[in-house]
């Protein structure tokens, strides 16, 4: 899938490949915001049929409107093929209409691809308005501000919402007008506190900043892997590195299901260090999923392994295959 990360809009390329089988029959394109696919959380973007004897499939979607972060993308197959999952991470875009105006006019501002059910201040060049957006279960908002006297040429408008990077989703536009700005007309603006200092007021995110999560780990590897054919093996997870000012430490959590809802003693890792973990795992079916916490104890949303992994494929084929004896014999 080309690209994984983007804006809600952004073009997506989605290219399946079979060697063994062909892929006839028909298929969905779905979108979700949960890793499970839950019925009510996720959308069909495309339908379409591929013919007898081909083994390429290549889908072009645009990404629908979605909260910020790691959504997911699936491939089923109608005909019965296991489907095909993949990661899109949703960025924030903010849309500002017109992009140029007058000091004192009103302009349509809005924001897509920010966290769902959530609230944040507007800030105009740096500056904290008294205006806030409150955005939808997929992460949009919508808001009529009144640009106030400033000096014309560009000028900067950004949402603060604590889940979220400062200054993320950053728009520009270009007043006309000159610089006729006074105390009462700017109704908008809030004065500073008089124990505010200039480099508070110019950046704000020296003061806010320890409100925001780092970005999410991207799960690399096991990825739909099998483990050996029989007994306990040794598995080594990755993911990639997260960058921030503090220090970032993982939570790595190993689930027999997808709802981590299973998750045995030893499986649940917090406080690593570095991005890769080793671990003696039973014979069975796993999935993964690994979070970033920084210096001042903002968690990360979860980064999710799209592909369950098995260990000791045979015993885990003789275990299944003894449980379903024993059910017989209890009917």
């Amino acid at each position: 899938m080309t690209p994984t990360s983007g804006k809600v809009g952004t073009k997506v390329t989605l290219s399946i490949v079979s060697s063994s089988f062909s892929l006839e029959g028909s298929y969905e394109i779905r979108w979700s915001s949960t890793a499970t696919f839950d019925k009510n959380k996720t959308i069909t973007l495309k339908k379409g049929n591929v013919p007898a004897g081909v083994h390429t499939v290549v889908v072009t979607f645009f990404v629908p409107e979605s909260r910020h972060g790691v959504n997911y993308v699936q491939f089923a197959s109608l005909a019965g093929i296991e489907p095909v999952n993949f990661q899109f991470f949703v960025e924030p875009k903010i849309e500002v209409i017109p992009t140029s105006t007058k000091s004192g006019n009103t302009i349509t501002i809005k924001g897509t691809g920010f966290p769902a059910n959530d609230s944040g201040v507007l800030f105009f060049d740096s500056k904290a308005t008294n205006l806030s957006a409150s955005t939808s279960i997929t992460g949009s908002f919508e808001l009529k501000f009144t640009v106030p006297p400033t000096s014309s040429g560009q000028h900067k408008l950004f949402i603060d919402i604590p889940m979220m990077y400062p200054n993320a989703g950053v728009a520009v536009i270009q007043v006309t007008s000159p610089d006729q700005q006074t105390q009462t007309a700017n109704e908008h603006i809030l004065p500073a506190p008089a124990t505010k200092t200039d480099s508070e007021i110019i950046h704000p995110q020296l003061i806010i900043e320890d409100n925001h999560p780092p970005q999410a780990p991207i799960p690399i590897m096991p990825m739909g892997h099998s483990f050996g054919i029989w007994g306990s093996k040794e598995v080594t997870f990755s993911w990639s590195e997260v960058a921030d000012t503090s220090s970032i430490t993982y939570n790595l959590e190993i689930s027999r299901n997808v709802n981590f809802d299973q998750i045995k003693f030893g499986m649940q890792l917090t406080g690593l260090t570095q991005t890769i973990y080793s671990a003696t795992l039973e014979p069975g079916v796993y999935y993964w999923r690994i979070k970033a916490i920084d210096g001042a104890g903002n968690e990360s949303y979860w980064g999710y392994s799209h592909r369950a992994f098995r260990v000791g494929e045979l015993s885990h084929l003789i275990t299944e295959l003894k449980s379903a004896i024993m059910s017989l014999f209890i009917l």
